[in-house]
């Protein structure tokens, strides 16, 4: 048995309507009653991540802002946070005002954009539940260290920028992809497996004994730290390419699935 799970939400753990089913409640809480920490562990800010956290009988650990924030719970302070330093996430501005770049700012648990009304703010808002703080002047953001910034386009012109800004930055911000239509600017020594090992290391707990699950890019870093690498059937090839195991979809509540046959053959390897 596992002494440590981890779990990306959207499009892994959550149901294509971004809720918990029933049968992944029951699942996890089988986990946690067996004495193994649970760990909610997103791209999304802290606070979005919360109504998921609160749809569980017991307190996850939350790693949050794709590895760049770690909390043992919801109700005790971050004992990890890595913020941009304000020099790079001025640089990242100035990226954004040259090209007219839609971008989240991520600041103290808040997040600003500097237009409310696009469909590039929307579509956030519908997928995470985010509450959007309007800023119309992106120079109210410099001399900031944000916890990260977003950068919203078309999945081709998020491509594009990213192949421009591994030249631009030159490995001085780690870069990563959630969602094809997201570009994510964090410190380069942030991502979720940083985040992940932060989590295990202040529980003392080997990284052999633990297992994270997951479907896009910015996953991969955690599988590939993790004891036991699981991919659902809906991740991408690269995902995929790592895993040890590779689950039936979100959609079918593969996540659920594989726990209940860990539990099964828990029960039976203690059954003798």
């Amino acid at each position: 048995m596992f002494r440590l799970l981890a779990f990306d939400l959207d499009d892994t753990l959550l149901a294509p309507d971004g809720t918990l089913s029933a049968r992944t409640v029951a699942a996890l809480t089988a986990m946690h009653n067996r004495g193994v920490v649970i760990a909610l562990a997103s791209g999304r800010m802290l606070p979005t991540m919360l109504p998921i956290a609160e749809a569980l009988p017991f307190a996850p650990a939350l790693v949050s802002y794709n590895g760049a924030q770690v909390n043992l719970s919801s109700q005790t302070p971050p004992l990890y946070h890595c913020p941009l330093p304000a020099a790079l996430s001025g640089r990242v501005l100035d990226l954004a005002k040259a090209r007219h770049l839609h971008l989240n700012f991520y600041h103290d648990d808040r997040l600003f954009v500097t237009d409310i009304s696009d469909w590039k703010a929307r579509i956030y808002q519908q997928q995470t539940g985010a509450h959007l703080e309007l800023e119309p002047d992106i120079e109210t953001f410099r001399g900031l260290s944000p916890t990260k910034i977003i950068v919203i386009d078309e999945a081709g012109r998020i491509a594009d920028l990213l192949a421009d800004c591994r030249e631009i930055f030159h490995g001085e911000l780690t870069l990563t992809r959630s969602k094809p239509i997201y570009l994510e600017f964090l410190h380069p020594s942030v991502d979720k497996g940083e985040g992940f090992k932060a989590l295990c290391n202040a529980l003392e707990i080997p990284l052999e004994e633990t297992a994270a699950f997951g479907d896009a890019y910015n996953d991969i870093e955690m599988l590939q730290a993790a004891g036991t690498a699981v991919a659902v059937e809906n991740a991408i090839a690269e995902v995929k390419a790592i895993a040890d195991v590779i689950c039936p979809s979100n959609n079918d509540d593969g996540v659920a699935q594989v726990l209940e046959q860990w539990l099964e053959q828990d029960l039976k390897d203690e059954a003798g």
